[in-house]
C-alpha cells in the first residue's frame, strides 16, 4: 500500500465482541476494493481486540491501534481521523454493516459533487432523486424545519477528508451531539450530498441504547441547542432563529415534565433547571411559547 487508498474506512471499537466481526466482514465484502480499514480499539475488556487482530492478520488493508486508556466515543473518533490517509473518510460503527455496494455508492456521488463537504444517507419516506446537492440555505433549513437529516449518526455519513480537517473534526465538548454539530458546521458552510440510497446497516441493541431522558443528556442538549442558536452563523433569518429558539424553550419544558413523571426525581428536576439556567417561572411560561 505504497500510495494512499481513496477512502479511509474507520472504525472504533469498546467491547463489541459480538458485532465487531460482521462489521470487519461487511467492510472487506466491499465491491470497491481500494480502501484502508483503521480500527482503533478503545481499551476494550472483552475480545473485541483479539478479534480484529485475527482480521488484521491476513488482510494488510487493516490498521489496528489500541488506546492505553479509554478515551470515550468522539475522541476516539478524532483519533481514528488522525491515523487516514483517503481522501474521504467513511465511519463504521464496529456494531453496525455497510452494503457491499456502499463504499463505491459514496465514492460515486461524492466524486460527481466535488464541491460537497460531507454526504449523508437521508433513508426518508419523501420521494427524491438517487442524490442532490443542496446548498447551505437549503440543508439548513430543511434540517430544522423538515426532516433533521444532518442528525444521523457516522455510520450513515463520508466526509471529504479535507473539510472534515478544515472543521477539526468532531467538536467533543458536544458530547453525544457530537456528529450533528459537526454535520451542521459542514453544512453551514458547503454544500451537503443527501443520497437516498440505502447502503448500511444500523443495528439496534440494549447495549447501544441511550436513556433520552436522562438528566445529563437533557441538561446537553438544551446547552448545545441554545449555543447553536446563539452564535449566529447558520444561513437562517433572524424570524426564523426566534421562531427555533421558542421552540427551544417549550421542548424544554416538555422534557423536563417527562423526566419528572418518569423518575419522580425532583432533585434530578432541580438540577436540570439549575444546570441549564432555566428557573421554574421559565419552565411554566415554555409550555406557552
Amino acid at each position: 500500500m505504497s500510495n494512499p487508498p481513496l477512502i479511509s474506512v474507520l472504525m472504533t471499537v469498546y467491547n463489541r465482541e459480538e458485532y465487531v466481526a460482521e462489521a470487519i466482514e461487511s467492510v472487506l465484502l466491499s465491491t470497491y476494493r481500494d480502501f484502508e480499514l483503521i480500527i482503533v480499539d478503545d481499551s476494550s475488556t472483552d475480545r473485541s481486540l483479539e478479534i480484529a487482530r485475527r482480521y488484521a492478520g491476513f488482510d494488510r488493508r487493516i490498521r489496528l491501534y489500541r488506546n492505553e486508556s479509554n478515551q470515550g466515543d468522539y475522541p476516539n473518533r478524532k483519533r481514528a481521523a488522525s491515523y487516514a490517509r483517503g481522501k474521504y473518510l467513511k465511519y463504521l460503527d464496529s456494531d453496525d454493516k455497510i452494503s457491499d455496494f456502499g463504499l463505491e455508492y459514496c465514492i460515486e456521488q461524492m466524486e460527481k459533487a466535488p464541491q460537497a463537504a460531507v454526504g449523508v444517507g437521508v433513508q426518508s419516506d419523501v420521494s427524491l432523486p438517487e442524490t442532490v446537492c443542496c446548498p447551505p440555505e437549503k440543508v439548513i433549513h430543511d434540517h430544522f424545519f423538515g426532516r433533521g437529516y444532518l442528525g444521523i449518526s457516522p455510520t450513515g455519513c463520508i466526509y471529504r477528508k479535507d473539510k472534515f480537517e478544515e472543521m477539526q473534526g468532531f467538536n467533543v465538548q458536544a458530547g453525544v451531539f457530537a456528529d450533528a454539530d459537526l454535520n451542521i458546521r459542514l453544512a453551514a458552510r458547503y454544500p451537503v450530498l443527501l443520497m437516498q440510497k440505502p447502503f448500511f446497516y444500523y443495528r439496534r441493541h440494549p447495549g447501544q441504547q441511550q436513556n433520552y431522558m436522562q438528566a445529563d443528556f437533557i441538561i446537553y442538549g438544551y446547552r448545545y441547542f441554545k449555543a447553536l442558536m446563539e452564535k449566529g452563523n447558520l444561513p437562517l433569518l433572524n424570524e426564523q432563529v426566534r421562531y427555533l429558539i421558542a421552540k427551544m424553550y417549550k421542548r424544554h419544558s416538555l422534557n423536563l415534565s417527562r423526566f419528572l413523571l418518569k423518575s419522580l426525581d425532583w432533585r434530578g428536576f432541580r438540577r436540570i433547571l439549575k444546570e441549564t439556567n432555566f428557573s421554574f417561572e421559565d419552565y411554566l411560561i415554555g409550555f406557552l411559547k
